[in-house]
């Protein structure tokens, strides 16, 4: 398996992988935020200034 670090410009591709994720685990769309897409995206922003 081959393992890249992700760059800011890497966020949306990560974003559109992180929703579907949730969906395969069958989790309710009333438990998603309306916002969620921004929400990540200030998550993984968050996370890259703890790394």
């Amino acid at each position: 398996m081959l393992f890249v670090t992700a760059t800011p410009q890497d966020d949306d591709i990560v974003i559109q992988h992180y929703l579907p994720m949730w969906e395969s685990y069958a989790t309710s769309a009333k438990h998603l935020k309306p916002d969620c897409r921004f929400t990540a995206n200030l998550g993984s922003k968050a996370a890259r200034r703890c790394a």
